[in-house]
């Protein structure tokens, strides 16, 4: 019986939670549905507005090659995050495989180091330079570049 009531408790709030969201994504549906509207037209009166100042061929020119110039930006613009989000995946997989090889070698070594008759600082050692070098590379400041400089204006 416990069990029925916490079912429907559950499915209660689930079922609250799903409309909720349902509503705010319908809502939000229809404000980018306005904006886009409201976008067309101001890009309408300003291609009216334009057109009576310069023609209509020249003003439909100028938009033409300006939304192109729009589109190329945005591409290189979508490149370079992506690039940059690569190479962070890549360099935080760098540093997993270096912890994981260091972490093996320090498990392959301890065998010997506990059959040898060196004192436990010396067995210890080489655990506690890989946890500080770790505990560094996690708490170092980040580099930041220095200001580059104009070579017109030394």
């Amino acid at each position: 019986m416990l069990a029925s009531i916490i079912r429907s408790l559950a499915s209660g709030e689930l079922s609250a939670i799903f409309g909720r969201v349902r509503r705010t994504a319908i809502m939000y549906i229809l404000t980018a549905a306005s904006v886009l509207c409201a976008i067309g037209f101001l890009l309408a009166a300003g291609f009216m507005l334009a057109e009576d100042r310069f023609g209509a061929i020249a003003t439909a020119t100028g938009f033409g090659i300006g939304f192109l110039v729009l589109a190329i930006l945005l591409i290189g613009i979508h490149s370079a995050i992506e690039a940059r989000a690569r190479a962070r995946q890549r360099k935080k997989a760098r540093s997993a495989e270096l912890s994981g090889i260091l972490g093996a070698a320090a498990l392959a070594a301890l065998p010997s180091l506990l059959r040898s008759r060196l004192g436990l600082l010396e067995m210890l050692a080489p655990f506690a330079a890989i946890a500080a070098y770790e505990v560094y590379k996690e708490n170092r400041p980040k580099r930041r570049r220095p200001p580059e400089t104009d070579p017109d204006e030394i």
